[in-house]
């Protein structure tokens, strides 16, 4: 059954240079005037982190720089809103720049791998298109955002509109397998689409559509109702998900191609939208540093136990792709596990957790803590060396902290051939012209003396 349009009619005309999304506000004053490629390359990409150049859009070929009709813009969240991103880039399959009721039958080209991925005819396509070069110290794309949709409700039984977010370049395959329908007891579907889709319900391989993510109260039952957004929407479309998180593995340096598009699928009556969160491409992330394997303690005259000391001060934790205006705020809280205190009679795995307050993220690290009977050790400090090496596993190529005491590396495969001889003079160290598997690395300190870790390639 075709869909009833709705059109706003004469209340359409008040509102030209911005919108109110109940809880967001849309292209307001200047903002308005934000061509794609600004919103890719100035809000949606972490400005800290990467360079994007971005290459193609496709929009309403209807608008003006003013228009109502306009399906993309820059969104800001309103004062005490409860929506997730303080700001962002909204595309939509429709307008942008109104209160969120569809536009309808403003009809224009959809996509073709939306119609592959709903298996549906698919209208009014909204498609930004931008390379990057992955950063040096990050192996991981991950970005925020969430979905919504005027068909969520009556229609979301049947009218799959859709995001896709493919990307392809060196390490990614074109050709992946898609559970299309979110059906366990149907088989997945293998699609060529010239990259991987990564808008994927996480930890599936389910595309993000209507139909996949659905209320309980739905006709037709609940999909996936975990991830859908059962509160009130905090926007002024039908319903929306929650928050998600998107990710792929990267080759840092290498050159990647991104295809972000959202539309209509079967028809063109109700629209969808996909909100960005703001400097989301590429997520900052922190890392460990100075972590320790294995640390010898020795037995107290007389005692066979040992008070464990608060170890926190030999981890380190840095930031990766943070701007030096958040750097100024960054907090850090280590908890060890035993705690300092805590009396011990045999070797033990001591565990320390990380966590900041910019990106609410927590690592962990771990060493074994080994008793030593007295006199057998003749430590001081300089026998923490602070050297380390990240990321591992890698994909190829490593980061190493204070290189500046190593000459030299080799590496020895699992039967103990060497496959790797590399005098060392800075922090990278390149092994993706090594298959995947264990190896074990031994480090020719300048010191004279020798380290050995295990490295492991994906």
């Amino acid at each position: 059954m075709k869909k009833k349009l709705l059109y706003l009619g004469i209340s359409m005309l008040g509102i030209s240079s911005y919108a109110q999304l109940n809880n967001i506000d849309i292209n307001m004053g200047n903002q308005s005037d934000y061509t794609p490629q600004q919103l890719v390359e100035e809000v949606f990409s972490n400005d800290s982190c990467v360079d994007v150049e971005f290459t193609y859009e496709q929009s309403n070929p209807d608008y003006s720089n003013t228009d109502i009709e306009k399906s993309y813009g820059f969104f800001v969240r309103q004062p005490e809103s409860d929506f997730p991103f303080e700001k962002g880039v909204v595309l939509t399959s429709g307008s942008a720049g109104t209160d969120g009721t569809s536009v309808g039958g403003l009809d224009w080209d959809g996509d073709s791998d939306i119609e592959t991925l709903t298996e549906n005819n698919s209208y009014n396509a909204t498609i930004f298109e931008f390379d990057f070069i992955a950063p040096l110290e990050l192996d991981e794309v991950r970005f925020k955002y969430l979905f919504a949709s005027h068909e969520f409700g009556t229609y979301a039984c049947q009218y799959s509109d859709a995001f896709a977010l493919i990307i392809s370049g060196p390490g990614i395959d074109n050709v992946n397998n898609y559970d299309l329908d979110a059906d366990e007891n149907t088989p997945d579907v293998e699609l060529n689409l010239g990259g991987k889709n990564i808008a994927v319900i996480p930890g599936t391989n389910i595309p993000v559509n209507v139909t996949n993510i659905r209320s309980i109260e739905n006709p037709c039952g609940g999909l996936n109702e975990e991830w859908f957004n059962e509160n009130e929407s905090s926007t002024k479309y039908n319903g929306e998900t929650l928050p998600m998180e998107a990710t792929i593995d990267v080759i840092p340096g290498e050159t990647y191609h991104v295809k972000m598009v959202i539309a209509d699928a079967l028809d063109s009556s109700f629209d969808s939208a996909i909100f960005l969160d703001a400097q989301s491409f590429i997520l900052s992330d922190f890392y460990l540093e100075n972590q320790q394997d294995e640390i010898l303690i020795e037995e107290s005259e007389g005692e066979s136990s040992v008070v464990l000391e608060d170890y926190t001060d030999l981890v380190d934790a840095n930031y990766f792709c943070m701007a030096e205006a958040k750097l100024n705020n960054a907090e850090f809280t280590m908890t060890q596990t035993p705690p300092a205190g805590t009396v011990i009679t045999e070797d033990t795995t001591v565990t320390i957790e990380v966590s900041d307050n910019i990106l609410n993220r927590t690592h962990t690290t771990s060493f074994e803590l080994k008793i030593v009977p007295e006199g057998s050790l003749n430590l001081n400090e300089e026998s923490f060396s602070g050297l380390s090496f990240y990321p591992n596993p890698t994909n190829g190529v490593i980061y190493i902290n204070n290189f500046e005491k190593i000459n030299s590396i080799k590496a020895f495969n699992y039967n103990g051939a060497q496959v790797y001889n590399q005098i060392i003079t800075n922090s990278v160290v390149d092994f993706s012209n090594l298959n995947s598997g264990i190896y074990f690395l031994e480090m020719e300190m300048k010191d004279g003396t020798t380290i050995r870790e295990k490295l492991i390639i994906e």
